[in-house]
This record gives structure tokens, C-alpha cells and sequence, in this order.
């Protein structure tokens, strides 16, 4: 199984509900925010990854997170993400993240307040699913840069896919098509909130 489909099959409309309850309520903008927002987190993990960063990405792994997540998403959901699980975020997009806000904002109809709660709660959800691959592979850290790198590239086959590239690769002015992130969101349909 692919890390994004391995993501993808923990959510269901339960998690959505206590996801949306948390991000004000809306579970429509919620739901396009997540199919938006969880691709946008698999870039940046695999560009930081590709930049030498993948150390760092196994170190947390190995301290903070052991795929447990996964089994007990429900309890996780239900008293939400803390200050260290909104810490990945910062990690993950660095100074681009303010303009994934606004962007995943624009395109969901949240406000940029609940997309970063948002944020903050799929970084721990990712993180956990990454353990839980390594874990099922036999994999370990010399893997975790192409585990990374084949979820960023299914993610970008998808409707919109390119925007990824222009969102965190590009020189930060912000200069995306919310709409583009929009039609990545589709892309997704398929696999989330069976």
C-alpha cells in the first residue's frame, strides 16, 4: 500500500465530522481542505527530504512517532492536535506556511484559523502513517527520501497536482491558482470518506 493511500484509508466521515467540529464546523469546506492540504504536507515533507533533511524526518519519526496513531485515530481526534503536533507544520512548509494557509483557505472556504488547526492536526496523522509504512516495508531511513518522493508524485499525477510544484517550489510570492488546488482536492475523491 502507498503512504497516500495508507493516509487516505484511516479517514472516514467520523474522522471528518470530529475534524470538522474543530475546524468551525464545516464540513464541506473541511473536507476540501483535507484533500488539499494533505498532499500539500507529502510535498513538503518529500522537498525537505530531498534537501537533506530526511535525518531529521526519521529523527522524529523514531522519537515522537510509532504508526499508534493510526489505531487510536478516534481518541487523537477527539482531543486534538497539541502545541508540539502543530510544531510539524512549521517544520514541514518553514516560511511558506502562512501562504499554504491563505492558499488552502482561498480554495476551501475555511477561514486561514482553521486551516492551521487543520495543519496541525494532519502533521501527527502523516507522521504516524510514515512509522506504520517504514514499519510494514522493512523499511528504514535510507528508504524514507523515495517513500516521500513516490506519494509527492502520486499526488501530483492527480487533477491540480501542479500547484504543488508552484506552491512550495516556486519563489513564495503566492502567485497560485486557488482554483488549482481545488481541482487537486478532487482528485482525491476517490479514496477519502468512503
Amino acid at each position: 500500500m502507498q503512504l497516500l493511500d495508507l493516509i487516505t484509508s484511516q479517514l472516514d466521515e467520523s474522522s471528518l465530522s470530529r475534524i470538522a467540529g474543530r475546524a468551525g464546523g464545516n464540513r464541506s469546506g473541511t473536507k476540501n481542505a483535507l484533500e488539499s492540504a494533505l498532499p500539500l504536507i507529502l510535498a513538503g515533507l518529500s522537498r525537505n527530504a530531498q534537501q537533506g533533511q530526511a535525518g531529521d524526518i526519521q529523527k522524529a519519526i523514531v522519537k515522537d512517532h510509532d504508526g499508534s496513531i493510526l489505531d487510536n485515530l478516534s481518541d487523537f481526534l477527539a482531543k486534538g492536535p497539541s502545541q508540539s503536533d502543530n510544531r510539524i507544520a512549521d517544520h514541514v512548509f518553514g516560511n511558506k506556511r502562512s501562504t499554504v494557509e491563505q492558499k488552502v483557505a482561498q480554495s476551501s472556504g475555511l477561514t486561514v484559523d482553521d486551516v492551521s488547526k487543520l495543519l496541525a492536526t494532519l502533521g501527527p496523522i502523516v507522521m504516524g502513517a510514515m512509522a506504520k509504512q517504514q514499519r510494514q516495508d522493512g523499511a528504514g531511513a535510507s528508504d524514507l527520501a523515495g517513500m516521500l518522493g513516490s506519494a509527492d508524485q502520486q499526488a501530483r499525477a492527480m487533477p491540480g497536482g501542479s500547484a504543488l510544484a508552484d506552491l512550495l517550489d516556486g519563489d513564495g510570492d503566492g502567485d497560485v491558482d486557488a482554483a488549482d488546488l481545488t481541482k487537486l482536492g478532487t482528485g482525491l475523491l476517490g479514496s477519502f470518506f468512503k
